[in-house]
């Protein structure tokens, strides 16, 4: 698999600027989508008002509601079943195409709602939605980890990722009345989804994990470790190996005296 198009070199100090740079900014784009998964009970009294609950819970109004909750239950299943499997998939491929399944979720979702269909909307949020959001969310948590791991500061990896799922979750319950009041409930699913997606694609180009451009490093040839063991003096194998060799021969006997 190809290497991300943005990564850092091989010093010590190119990937601590990486680390705290530029892994912080496609761990928040890659989690974009958390807005609207987290923040779904903004559309909640508009969804049962489409199928005849006039904004008013009940609880024969929970098996709409439910196929919100399912989807955290889909995200669930989805990253364990994929977890012991990222490395073989790659996480590029992964982000990418859970990344492109939240949008098509979105856009059915839509879909469901202008058809009134529950089943539709428990097929397109509750499994779809959810099933492609723990692809991105594993892929993003692994790779973020990853690297802030490496430098010892696996704390403020977890706090980017925590941070960056609250953001997007407060920013949403904003724009997604917004949304709704512009273009319609089913609509506003529609848009959402096109607009997350054109904004979160880009990072499937350059998200990687630490170990993955650790293996990807130079090897140094048998010829440099000889030069740095001899000092990097010219003639220092000739004298190292001289140097061994009369260290491991054995010690020659005097010769006996003549009777």
């Amino acid at each position: 698999m190809a290497l991300p198009l943005l990564r850092p070199s091989h010093g010590d100090d190119a990937r601590r600027r990486y680390t705290y740079c530029i892994v912080p900014l496609w761990t928040s784009v890659g989690l974009l989508f958390i807005g609207p998964f987290c923040g779904f009970n903004v559309w909640l009294m508009d969804v049962l008002d489409v199928f005849g609950y006039h904004e008013v819970w009940s609880p024969a109004g929970a098996a709409v509601t439910t196929a919100f909750n399912v989807a955290i239950l889909s995200l669930g299943v989805s990253s364990t079943l994929i977890g012991p499997r990222l490395q073989r998939i790659g996480v590029r491929p992964l982000y990418f195409l859970g990344t492109v399944g939240s949008c098509c979720a979105m856009l059915a979702s839509g879909a469901a709602l202008e058809c009134r269909s529950l089943v539709g909307l428990y097929l397109a949020w509750g499994l779809l939605y959810g099933l492609s959001q723990g692809a991105v969310y594993l892929v993003v948590i692994t790779c973020c980890m990853s690297w802030f791991g490496k430098c010892g500061k696996a704390g403020y990896g977890a706090g980017c990722i925590g941070f960056n799922c609250g953001l997007w979750a407060a920013v949403f319950s904003y724009v997604g009345p917004a949304a709704v009041d512009a273009v319609g409930l089913a609509r506003s699913f529609q848009l959402c989804g096109v607009v997350l997606c054109v904004a979160a694609v880009w990072p499937a180009f350059f998200i990687c994990t630490a170990d993955e451009i650790a293996c990807a490093a130079p090897q140094r040839t048998s010829g440099e470790d000889i030069e740095e063991a001899s000092g990097g003096k010219p003639g220092g194998r000739g004298e190292g190996a001289a140097e061994a060799a009369s260290a491991a021969s054995p010690p020659v006997a005097a010769p006996a005296n003549p009777v």
